[in-house]
């Protein structure tokens, strides 16, 4: 007879096969969906997480994200209107393809650090915005200007972003491109200024600069009158009170002044028994003439004398006729008449004795011209050298008379250089005694 025991002995090992199968399936399709529920609620959890803080700020996941993408537009954009900048220079054949200004560096990817990069340019753009420095559209537009080489318009700009939201990158507008850059440029703008400090300011200059504007002390201070504490200390001795005033007895009285602290004034500890000098002279005053007039009178005669052979060449007498003088017009304009009265006395000497020796140069003529023409008619090579011997006597007088002329023009020359005109003492010892005095 057949019984449920016996039943499920003959097939209890098919049933437990069955039911293995049926918790496996159990298992696997729980743990599915409690991961895919909790993988959701875990992702969001995550998503809120801080990934960097700092003092006033902080970041999360979600946020450095966004900010990677944003990132990523304004890298392309700012590319896409360098490009098309200096591609159009190029087509318009300009060599010179330097910048006005520099490009800002905006990383990309995560091999060049963007995500460090972002999060550093929205603390620097923070703390920008804290110290009062501002990026004004104008300057914005500028940027944006000189990088395209002022060959990039609005329109072409507006092209810029239609053709990266048509790519998938979002939506993106002219004002939100304005607002990433206006953050690149507050960050850079605060960098590059504290980057001289940087390089320039050593670590201890840095850390007294931290000091003085962080460090503060309180200090209670009460006024202690030192005459309450007088009839408690003991009278110096006379030694003392000797070594004590020679100590001080060369300091003057001054104030002591905080270096470090604002250059503020105190009064000083130490006493001080010097007596300061207390005249203060405003200006002194003298009178050149009156003081020139005494010293005048100290030179002597002697003196001018000496000083006049001494200096002899700066008192040469000038030309006058140089300054138009009516004298040296008058000289200049006699002395042609002078010339012209010897001349014309030498002219009448020279007919005088011209005329006297006329009748004997006749009668030697008379007489030597017989025997001439006889001496002629018997030889005449002889007429012929006598000619020549004639003629080299005329040439020989001539030029002794040259020379002779010569010599007597070296001797006027000599004779003017040694008769050099110079001014006579009485003239200039009027000058003489003045210069002597001024040197005194």
């Amino acid at each position: 007879m057949a019984t449920p025991l016996s039943s499920l002995s003959k097939y209890g090992g098919v049933l437990m096969a069955v039911l293995c199968v049926l918790l496996m399936v159990s298992f696997l399709v729980g743990d599915t969906m409690q991961f895919a529920g909790g993988g959701g609620g875990g992702s969001s959890s995550r998503a809120n997480n801080p990934v960097a803080t700092w003092r006033g700020g902080t970041v999360n996941e979600r946020q450095l994200d966004q900010a990677v993408q944003h990132r990523s537009i304004l890298a392309a954009f700012q590319q896409a209107v360098y490009e098309i900048g200096t591609r159009d220079a190029m087509e318009d054949g300009v060599e010179d393809l330097g910048l006005r200004i520099q490009p800002l560096t905006l990383p990309r990817t995560r091999e060049e650090g963007v995500e460090g990069h972002v999060v550093q340019t929205k603390i620097f753009a923070q703390r920008a915005r804290e110290a009062g420095m501002v990026v004004s559209d104008k300057m914005i537009v500028d940027y944006l200007r000189s990088l395209g080489r002022d060959r990039v318009s609005n329109e072409q700009m507006r092209q810029i972003l239609s053709r990266m939201n048509s790519g998938g990158s979002g939506k993106a507008t002219i004002a939100f491109v304005f607002d990433l850059l206006r953050e690149a440029m507050l960050a850079n703008n605060y960098l590059t200024s504290h980057a001289f400090a940087f390089r320039t300011i050593l670590p201890e200059e840095r850390w007294e600069d931290w000091k003085m504007v962080n460090e503060r002390v309180v200090v209670e201070a009460a006024p202690i009158e030192t005459t309450a504490f007088v009839a408690e200390a003991p009278e110096p001795t006379d030694a003392e009170l000797e070594e004590f005033y020679n100590l001080y007895r060369e300091r003057e009285p001054s104030s002591d002044f905080l270096r470090g602290y604002g250059n503020v004034e105190l009064p000083s500890p130490l006493p001080a028994f010097a007596v300061p000098a207390r005249v203060k002279l405003a200006y002194l005053k003298a009178d050149f003439n009156v003081a020139l007039e005494a010293a005048t009178k100290e030179v002597t005669e002697e003196q001018i004398a000496a000083f006049y052979e001494e200096n002899k060449e700066s008192f040469i007498q000038a030309d006058r006729a140089l300054f138009g003088d009516d004298d040296a017009e008058k000289d200049d304009a006699e002395e042609p008449a002078t010339e012209e009265t010897s001349e014309e006395a030498a002219t009448e000497e020279a007919e005088t004795s011209a005329a006297d020796d006329a009748p004997a140069a006749e009668a030697g003529a008379a007489d030597e011209a017989p025997a001439t023409e006889e001496a002629a008619s018997e030889n005449p090579l002889r007429s012929g050298e006598a000619t020549e011997e004639e003629e080299e006597e005329e040439e020989e007088k001539k030029s002794a008379a040259e020379a002779t002329e010569d010599s007597a023009e070296d001797s006027a020359e000599s004779e003017g250089d040694e008769d050099t005109p110079y001014q006579p003492l009485e003239e200039v010892s009027d000058e003489i005694r003045r210069r002597l005095a001024i040197d005194i």
